[in-house]
């Protein structure tokens, strides 16, 4: 399997402030988009999907599962790869029987937070 990397242009941060449109009404963060050239057998692709566009989107998508399973990466980065908000890119791990990276010390972090918060009103 060869890899061609080459990265996309990258804007800067003070351009991006000066014209926010351009980011969609964000400034920050900005990502670096890097793309990933994969070479391997048709018959091998075709487990994929059936079009170059769909064997992209899927070997996407289980890199950004597998990513987030080892730990890798967070649930909004994986949001960031797939194009999702927090709460699709959440739905999305489910449906691929992820389970969620939450744990215990997570909750007892929540619950003081929670409590704060509620002890203030």
């Amino acid at each position: 399997m060869r890899l061609a990397w080459s990265c996309l242009l990258a804007i800067l941060p003070a351009f991006l402030n000066r014209f926010p449109g351009l980011a969609f009404g964000r400034t920050w963060p900005i990502f670096l988009r890097m793309q990933v050239t994969v070479e391997m057998p048709d018959q091998v692709a075709r487990q994929w999907g059936a079009t170059p566009e769909a064997v992209s989107r899927r070997v996407l998508e289980d890199a950004a599962v597998e990513g987030y399973r080892v730990g890798r990466l967070s649930q909004r980065q994986v949001g960031a790869m797939l194009g999702f908000d927090y709460w699709q890119a959440e739905d999305f791990l489910t449906k691929r029987g992820v389970p969620l990276n939450y744990s215990p010390a997570d909750l007892a972090a929540d619950a003081s937070t929670l409590e704060k918060i509620l002890s203030r009103s």
